[in-house]
């Protein structure tokens, strides 16, 4: 029997059979002439057929009529259909279950709509599953945990008790800004320091705006908080143009997100421990760490972007049950011992600084610097604080790259040392 999994996110509609990915499809649809492209197709023409497309028929599921409808497309329930189809008919072959992972701000009428079209569409779901739950189901977990998600066109906050069983309390929209928004913004930056420092206009051509926006998605997420950030190239016509972009131009789009961000962590801990994970749609975000460095008592990890698929496939019988209904998921047993207690989560040999020579340099939740010859990274991981390098580094005169470092510990490369210290 084979298992099929959806996860609904409208910046990419995954479907996974067997636990291997087939499909990664962005919820944008483009009508061209008589000719509707939906997903990857509708993605790479957004920009060169603007006149028509609709990224938000996943986010706003409905039947309500669309200003600008047609004989084919009424509704956004209508664009909905048309995506899954083209997904199911190429990928679903042999699949016998289908469980669907749903975001956090479904209400009971989508889910009733999206199950109505998927049986339509003869696409066999067993059950629903909320996002969040699935995506840290298989992560380290304390009492309290914060799922931190980015969509086209919002960004959600979704808090979870795993004091007993892991539950999902409720969703937020901390704002209605999400990567559609971004993109563009980054965008738009990049265009113009082509034109400052090449007299050259990508957005001056259907053609190249395309290209551009086809790029930055990929070059955001391999930034990590490089410093500086790689240049940006655009490659046309056998000729890369190339612009520097500084962080700080970089998250300065961002300025309206991350203060809503902060509020809204600081808000659902209540000054509480609580570990705090960031969906796959965040990486390369710049200068997001620093912001998430401004709350305290919150340890922060990064998720892969199969988590929730993962997860599902380890738990797809208690998802499924043992009934003839299709239920929807918001709570998921334990096993013994997988929370850590909110008293691990804090340590009084945590280090908060590293000091060099006079100079104390705070180190938040996650610090990425260079020393000598080497990349360090320092992060707190359920209460203690982790050290990562790229090349060996020496702490407390033994070599590693990896290791548990507490307050008092020296780390030496080349002619440089930090000692880790706590400043109450």
């Amino acid at each position: 029997m084979s298992l099929g999994v959806l996860e609904l996110n409208d910046a990419a509609v995954t479907f996974a059979a067997d636990n291997v990915v087939l499909a990664r499809s962005p919820g944008y649809a483009v009508l061209d002439k008589d000719q509707l492209l939906i997903g990857e197709r509708a993605f790479a023409q957004a920009r060169v057929l603007p006149s028509w497309s609709n990224n938000r028929f996943w986010r706003q599921l409905n039947t309500d009529p669309i200003h600008d409808a047609t004989l084919t497309v009424r509704h956004h329930a209508d664009l909905a259909f048309v995506h899954l189809e083209s997904i199911w008919k190429q990928h679903g072959n042999g699949v016998d279950n289908v469980i669907v992972i749903v975001p956090g701000y479904y209400d009971r009428q989508q889910l009733a709509l999206l199950l109505g079209i998927a049986k339509e569409l003869r696409i066999p779901v067993s059950g629903f599953i909320d996002a969040s739950l699935a995506a840290v189901r298989a992560q380290p977990l304390s009492d309290l945990v914060l799922h931190l998600s980015v969509h086209l066109h919002e960004t959600t906050l979704t808090v979870l008790d795993a004091a007993r069983q892991i539950t999902r309390r409720h969703t937020i929209t901390v704002a209605d800004t999400g990567l559609y928004a971004l993109w563009d913004r980054w965008a738009n930056l990049i265009a113009n320091q082509f034109v400052q420092t090449l007299r050259f206009d990508p957005l001056h051509d259907a053609a190249t705006e395309q290209r551009l926006f086809d790029a930055v998605p990929g070059w955001i997420r391999q930034l990590d908080d490089q410093e500086p950030a790689p240049e940006f190239g655009l490659a046309l016509d056998d000729v890369t143009h190339q612009a520097a972009i500084s962080s700080d131009q970089l998250t300065n789009a961002c300025t309206s997100l991350y203060p809503a961000i902060v509020s809204a962590i600081r808000e659902a801990t209540s000054g509480h421990s609580a570990r705090l994970y960031l969906g796959a749609g965040f990486a390369g975000f710049p200068g997001l760490n620093d912001s998430l460095n401004l709350v305290d008592h919150i340890t922060i990890g990064a998720l892969p972007d199969t988590s929730a698929i993962d997860a599902v496939y380890e738990h797809a019988s208690e998802i499924i049950g043992a009934g003839d209904g299709i239920s929807h998921v918001v709570t998921l047993t334990l096993d013994a011992g997988s929370v850590a207690p909110a008293s691990q989560l804090a340590s009084p040999d945590k280090p908060t600084h590293v000091l060099e020579n006079s100079r104390a340099r705070p180190i938040g939740n996650v610090l990425k610097l260079s020393l000598g010859e080497a990349d360090i990274t320092l992060y707190a991981d359920a209460g203690v604080m982790q050290l990562q390098a790229s090349d060996g580094v020496v702490v407390n005169d033994e070599k590693t790259t990896g290791a548990r470092v507490t307050a008092g510990d020296v780390i030496r490369s080349g002619d440089r040392q930090l000692t880790l210290i706590t400043v109450e």
